[in-house]
C-alpha cells in the first residue's frame, strides 16, 4: 500500500469516527420528528456507509489477486459507494432548504425538477455494470479507472452546490447569524474536498471534508440544547423567535395558537407542588395530541405557543376550539383530578398579526377582564395591538412632557370646605390623545415604567406645593398615589425624600396613598416602610379599602393615618340594607381604631348628608369636583367655586 493510499485510509477512518459520533449524538437527543433532523441523519448514514466502503476497498485491493472473488467484491463495494454518494448532494440541498424554510413552498413540480439531475445520475450509476461508462476495473490489473459518467456526477454535484449557495444567500435574512456561518462553512469545506479529490484522484479527502462539515453543522445547527426545555421536551422562547423570523422572512402564511394557563398558581397550591414545570409537562404532553412536538413552544410557566404551518384557516380554528374544549375537562395531575382553566388565542399570520414583536406581545400580555375562553382572529386581538401603541405612547409621554397631574379636591365632612387634594396621573400623547389610568397603569407596571411615571407626578406635586399657592387657597396637603411596585423598591423612602427635599416641598404637606391589595408576603416590609415614611414626616393613607381581599387584622396593625373607603361600599349602602350595615360597621370599626376616614365616590347631597351623620372626616367625589388640571383647580378655589 502506497503512502497516499495509507493517508487515504487514515482520512476515511477519521471521517468514519466523526460520522459515527454525530450519529450517536443525534440519536441520544431523540428528536427525530423534524424533517431537518431526518435529512441530517440520512446523510450521516450515507457518509458512514461510504467511508466503510472506501476503507474496505483500499485495504483489500493489494490482495485482489489472491482470490477470484475479491475483484467482484471490490467492484460491488464501489458500486454501492457511487449509488449512495450520488444521493448525498440532493439530500444536502433539501437539508439547506429545510433550514432556510424554503422547502415549505416547494410544489410537486419543483420537487420533480429538483430531483431530475440526480435521477439521471442514479440511473447512469445503476446501469454502470452494463455500459461501464462511469467507472470500470481493468480486467488484467484490476485497477480502478474513471469514465465520463463520473464527470457527469461532478457536474450534477456542482449544480446542487450552486443551487443551495444561491438559496442560502436568497434566504440570508431568514436564518440566524450562527446558522449562516455554519452553512457557509459547510458548503466551503465540501467544495474544497470535492475539488481536491477531483484534481488529485488518489488523495482521498472528499469524505473526510464532508465529515468535518457535518461536525460543524452538528455543533452550530443540530445541537438544540439551548432551544429545548429539558423537562418538557418542547422548544423554548429562543426557538420560537428563530422559527418565527424564518417563517415571516419567507412570507409564509401560518397560524399561532397561544394558550395561557389562568389557574396554574391555584392548582400548584391545591396539589402541594412547588414546581410549575411539572404541571407544564403534563400540559405539553397533552398538546402533542393536537400538533407535532416541534410545533410546541413553552414561553413561561403559564404560557404555550403552537405554530400551525400547514393548517388552513378553518382547520386552525377547529383545532383551537378542540384545545379550548380540552381545558374544560379535568386533568389527572399529581394524583389529583383538577380543572385547569386556560384561555386559547388563535391568530393568523399575516392576516391578524404581521410581525414577530406583536406575536410575543400576544403571548406575554395579560388578558383583559371578562375575556372569552377562546379568542379567534383580529377582532379578539384588538387589545394586543392597542397595548403596543400604548406602550409606545407611555415612553413618548415620559420623553416629551406628556405626563400631566390632575387634582381632585377633598373636603372636610363637617364644614364641606376644601381640605386637600388627590394627585391623579393622566397621559396626553401627541398621537393617541388622552390615555386614562385604567389602561396605561397596568401596562406601565408590566413594562417597568411605572416608577418613572410616579416620580414625574411626585415632582410636579412637590413643585406645586412648594410654590405656596395650595396653602394660600386652603389646601393643607396633597395626596400622591404610590404603586405597590414602587413601594417595595429598595430604599424607597430615601428616594422619595430626595425628590421632595430637592423640590423644596414641606414633607408634612405631602401624603402617600397605598392600595389595600398588598400581598400578604409583603406585610412585614410594608409595615417597615410605612413606619420609615411616617418618621420622615409624611402621612399615609390606605387607598381603595373594600376592593381587595386583605387580612384586615394584619393591615390595620400598620400605622395608617387615614382609611379611604372605596366608592363601591358607599354606593352599595344605597342599594340594600346589607350594604348600609357594611358601611356603618366599617366606619364604626375605623373610629374605634382611631383612624381618619375618607369616603370616595360622593355624587349627591343625600350621600353627603348620610356620611355627615355617620361621622366620617373627609369626602371626595364628583359632587364637589371632578379631577381638574392645576390651573383649573387654582381658578376654582380663587373664585370660591368649591
Amino acid at each position: 500500500m502506497s503512502d497516499l493510499e495509507s493517508m487515504g485510509v487514515a482520512f476515511h477512518i477519521a471521517g468514519l469516527l466523526i460520522g459515527l459520533s454525530c450519529v450517536v449524538y443525534i440519536l441520544i437527543q431523540n428528536r427525530m420528528d423534524k424533517l431537518q433532523k431526518k435529512l441530517y441523519l440520512y446523510m450521516l448514514f450515507i457518509l458512514v456507509l461510504n467511508t466503510v466502503s472506501e476503507i474496505f476497498i483500499t485495504l483489500i485491493t493489494p490482495h485482489r489477486f489472491e482470490s477470484a472473488a475479491l475483484p467482484d467484491i471490490i467492484s460491488f463495494s464501489k458500486y454501492v459507494y457511487f449509488l449512495t454518494h450520488a444521493a448525498m448532494l440532493p439530500l444536502l440541498g433539501y437539508y439547506v432548504l429545510s433550514i432556510t424554510g424554503r422547502i415549505m413552498s416547494f410544489t410537486p413540480i419543483r420537487h420533480v425538477i429538483f430531483n431530475l439531475p440526480v435521477l439521471a445520475v442514479e440511473t447512469l450509476m445503476l446501469t454502470n455494470p452494463l455500459h461501464h461508462q462511469c467507472y470500470y476495473y481493468d480486467k488484467i490489473t484490476i485497477e480502478y479507472h474513471r469514465g465520463w459518467g463520473v464527470t457527469i456526477l461532478y457536474v450534477v454535484s456542482a449544480f446542487y452546490i450552486v443551487y443551495f449557495i444561491a438559496n442560502l444567500f436568497s434566504s440570508w435574512k431568514a436564518i440566524t447569524a450562527k446558522r449562516r456561518v455554519a452553512l457557509t462553512y459547510f458548503v466551503s469545506v465540501v467544495v474544497i474536498g470535492i475539488g481536491i479529490q477531483l484534481i488529485f484522484i488518489k488523495l482521498r479527502v472528499e469524505l473526510f471534508a464532508e465529515a468535518l462539515a457535518f461536525l460543524g453543522l452538528l455543533l452550530a445547527v443540530e445541537d438544540e440544547a439551548n432551544l429545548v426545555e429539558p423537562e418538557l421536551g418542547v422548544y423554548n422562547r429562543k426557538a420560537l423567535q428563530i422559527d418565527l423570523d424564518n417563517l415571516i422572512a419567507n412570507k409564509r402564511r401560518f397560524h399561532i395558537i397561544c394558550i395561557k394557563l389562568e389557574s396554574a398558581d391555584s392548582v400548584r397550591r391545591m396539589t402541594g407542588t412547588s414546581n410549575l414545570t411539572a404541571l407544564a409537562a403534563t400540559v405539553a404532553a397533552e398538546l402533542e395530541k393536537f400538533v407535532k412536538r416541534y410545533n410546541i413552544y413553552y414561553l413561561m410557566p403559564d404560557t404555550f405557543v403552537l405554530t400551525l404551518t400547514r393548517d388552513k384557516k378553518e382547520e386552525a380554528k377547529e383545532k383551537a376550539l378542540r384545545i379550548s374544549d380540552r381545558f374544560n375537562k379535568s386533568w389527572h395531575y399529581n394524583n389529583v383530578d383538577i380543572i385547569l382553566s386556560a384561555a386559547t388565542i388563535l391568530a393568523g399570520i399575516p392576516d391578524d398579526i404581521d410581525n414577530v414583536e406583536d406575536i410575543f406581545n400576544t403571548a406575554d400580555s395579560s388578558l383583559p377582564r371578562g375575556h372569552q375562553k377562546c379568542m379567534i382572529g383580529k377582532d379578539s386581538l384588538g387589545y394586543i395591538l392597542r397595548r403596543r401603541t400604548v406602550e409606545d405612547a407611555i415612553q413618548r409621554c415620559i420623553d416629551n412632557n406628556g405626563v400631566i397631574t390632575f387634582y381632585q379636591p377633598t373636603v372636610c365632612a363637617d364644614s364641606l370646605k376644601v381640605y386637600g387634594a388627590e394627585a391623579l396621573m393622566r397621559l396626553h400623547d401627541e398621537r393617541l390623545g388622552e390615555i386614562y389610568p385604567d389602561e396605561f397603569i397596568p401596562i406601565a407596571e408590566q413594562i417597568g415604567l411605572i416608577g418613572e411615571l410616579d416620580d414625574i407626578v411626585l415632582r410636579q406635586v412637590c413643585r406645586f406645593s412648594a410654590s405656596g399657592v395650595p396653602e394660600k387657597l386652603g389646601i393643607r396637603s396633597i395626596n400622591v398615589n404610590l404603586s405597590v411596585l414602587q413601594f417595595i423598591q429598595p430604599d424607597i423612602v430615601g428616594h422619595i425624600n430626595k425628590i421632595v427635599d430637592g423640590c423644596g416641598a414641606d414633607r408634612s404637606q405631602i401624603n402617600f396613598e397605598i392600595t389595600e391589595s398588598v400581598d400578604a408576603a409583603d406585610y412585614a416590609k410594608t409595615e417597615s416602610v410605612i413606619n420609615k415614611m411616617k418618621q420622615s414626616g409624611y402621612r399615609i393613607y390606605m387607598d381603595d379599602y373594600g376592593t381587595g381581599y386583605s387580612n384586615v387584622s394584619a393591615l390595620f396593625s400598620m400605622d395608617f393615618d387615614v382609611i379611604k373607603i372605596d366608592k363601591s361600599i358607599l354606593w352599595g349602602a344605597e342599594k340594600s340594607e346589607f350594604g348600609m350595615v357594611l358601611l356603618e360597621n366599617n366606619i364604626r370599626m375605623f373610629r374605634q381604631m382611631r383612624k381618619g376616614i375618607l369616603v370616595e365616590g360622593v355624587e349627591n347631597r343625600e350621600q353627603t348628608e348620610l356620611l355627615q351623620r355617620l361621622g366620617v372626616d373627609y369626602l371626595q367625589g364628583f359632587f364637589f369636583s371632578r379631577p381638574v388640571s392645576e390651573n383649573v383647580l387654582v381658578e376654582l378655589l380663587e373664585n370660591g367655586s368649591l
